[in-house]
């Protein structure tokens, strides 16, 4: 970003608007923003989310920056981000880097669901032997209720699909190494400096850098590895309660995402709209579950 910065630099005019909408650190975007306007120029952060989907039926938009530089790109805003209720998923979230500091937080509650998922995964594969045909069985029912989401959708559509090389299960060809953009790990830097506690975020980030030690999780495991007998309870009361403890799991993972926003509001007089923010999460974005419309 800087260096397309000095580069659009002079070619601007006065009151020209530069928008990054990547995954910016808030606190580069805080820099920039300074910069670029002391220079005359105008700055927009703009956290987006919506994957895939997001592009072809729009995503929700979080731009932070000045009222004047949101005026200018607010209607075209509007006009390409998702829909919930007829409600474009945008707004202005703040001043300087607050748009890209509340898709941060964004970020770090999606770690949170997709490691809660997983968890929830391997209790009813390797726990009680669930197949690739039940547990898409399991995950779409779930995604019939309370849990209903994106992230449980495709976690539903991806044990029906097979590896054309090897006709295996595709999930079991997916090497368990996990890679991160730096949105989470930021997340929970910064809750450690606002004294945030969000350890359900912090555990996620801690299990996708713990993925990157392959080597050593095998040598570990073929260490102490003991051949188990099958889980001898009822199944489908096993099932009901994984199912029940992920719902309830969810709700603090985003709980504990709305904290974080909460002091930085006033830490970094963002002065942010809480309930702005809960609302343009309802379409458009990874993270959006049906409960959050409740």
């Amino acid at each position: 970003m800087d260096t397309v910065i000095s580069q659009l630099k002079p070619v601007l005019e006065s009151g020209d608007l530069i928008i990054d909408g990547g995954n910016s650190f808030f606190l580069d975007t805080e820099r920039r923003s300074k910069e670029v306007e002391s220079e005359g120029f105008l700055y927009i952060g703009t956290g987006v989310s919506g994957g895939e989907e997001g592009a072809l039926k729009g995503p929700s938009i979080m731009p932070g920056g000045s009222p004047q530089a949101y005026t200018l790109v607010e209607p075209i805003f509007k006009a390409i981000a998702a829909k919930m209720n007829e409600e474009p998923c945008v707004t202005h979230i703040g001043p300087r880097g607050s748009g890209h500091y509340v898709k941060m937080i964004h970020n770090a509650i999606e770690y949170g669901d997709m490691q809660l998922i997983a968890e929830a995964y391997d209790l009813l594969h390797r726990g009680i032997g669930l197949s690739g045909n039940e547990l898409y069985q399991v995950f779409s029912h779930r995604n019939e209720g309370p849990l209903s989401s994106y992230l449980i959708e495709i976690t539903a559509d991806i044990f029906t699909l097979i590896d054309r090389k090897t006709n295996q299960p595709l999930v079991k060809m997916i090497l368990d190494q996990a890679g991160q953009k730096g949105t989470g790990k930021w997340a929970s830097q910064n809750a450690l400096d606002l004294s945030v506690p969000i350890p359900t975020i912090n555990a996620a980030v801690e299990a996708r850098i713990l993925s990157a030690f392959k080597r050593e999780r095998e040598i570990i495991a073929n260490a102490f590895y003991e051949k188990r007998s099958p889980y001898s309870g009822d199944h489908k009361t096993f099932i009901n309660e994984v199912g029940d403890a992920l719902y309830a799991s969810k709700i603090c993972s985003y709980a504990q995402g709305m904290a974080p926003l909460q002091t930085a509001s006033r830490e970094y007089h963002y002065d942010l709209n809480l309930s702005e923010i809960a609302r343009i999460w309802r379409g458009g974005c990874i993270i959006v579950p049906d409960f959050w419309m409740m």
